[in-house]
């Protein structure tokens, strides 16, 4: 099975972008982020005709996440469970095809530290790990991918320095990421390639994506039933016109 996970950064914006390389990549899922549009205008429609069954909680123009697979969805969860009141649209989780669950996730970005926005980021991680907690007890596949808002290693980032005092990095939100972990979970990149420095987010400044002056903020976390066997960071539709400021993270696991 090949998975990628992707913040679209508007997904009607960017939408030629996204056709043309699913269109050539063919995941079987695929997990969106920042889709910035309600759910009743997400192109539903458009991906079924490419044969993909949705899952979408929308937002108007703001946050949205949405789950596309050719197997069935089941058993689909909208928003996290411990969070009801959240008023934005950050989490999907569904049984893919029966055998593998899988969520997009899209925590919240958190700067200026020191503001509402990270004290919202820091509750959101909380809620997060509640549930994380639960899943970790199941008996299946679980995988949750997508834009955890976080720097995990020096490495994830082109210049540490510039970002430790953000809320990308601060310990309070690298201790909330490794308390997911710690529920049974693995950060799949790190566990295939422990010394790589690839990076999923590129500023639109001029020259930052060919200098590879990038942050990799876009995880998949596996539990002890996934085996990745690759994981890559596909750069083309970043280098594309019309492109997301993130570059897609895809994965291959063994099995289905």
């Amino acid at each position: 099975m090949k998975i990628a996970t992707l913040n679209i950064n508007s997904v009607r914006a960017h939408w030629e972008n996204i056709e043309h390389w699913l269109r050539e990549t063919k995941p079987d899922v695929v997990l969106l982020q920042e889709i910035k549009c309600e759910t009743h205008v997400f192109p539903t429609l458009l991906f079924n005709e490419m044969g993909y069954n949705c899952a979408v909680l929308g937002q108007k123009s703001y946050n949205g996440v949405a789950i596309l697979a050719r197997e069935s969805l089941e058993d689909i969860t909208y928003n996290l469970p411990t969070f009801p009141e959240d008023p934005n649209a950050r989490y999907i989780e569904a049984l893919v095809g029966g055998h593998t669950r899988i969520a997009t996730v899209y925590t919240p970005n958190g700067n200026p530290v020191g503001t509402e926005k990270f004290e919202y980021k820091l509750e959101w991680y909380k809620r997060f790990n509640e549930h994380v907690k639960h899943l970790g007890k199941l008996d299946e596949p679980v995988i949750l991918g997508g834009d955890y808002n976080v720097i995990r290693f020096d490495r994830y980032a082109y210049n540490p320095a510039e970002y430790r005092p953000t809320a990308l990095m601060r310990p309070e939100v690298i201790k909330a990421f490794e308390e997911a972990l710690s529920h049974g979970f693995r950060d799949a990149y790190n566990e295939l390639y422990p010394a790589s420095n690839d990076y999923t987010w590129f500023s639109y400044r001029a020259g930052s994506v060919h200098k590879n002056h990038g942050l990799l903020i876009d995880y998949f976390l596996v539990n002890d039933k996934v085996k990745p066997e690759s994981l890559h960071v596909d750069m083309a539709p970043r280098k594309a016109p019309k492109a997301s400021d993130h570059a897609p993270l895809v994965m291959e696991i063994k099995g289905r």
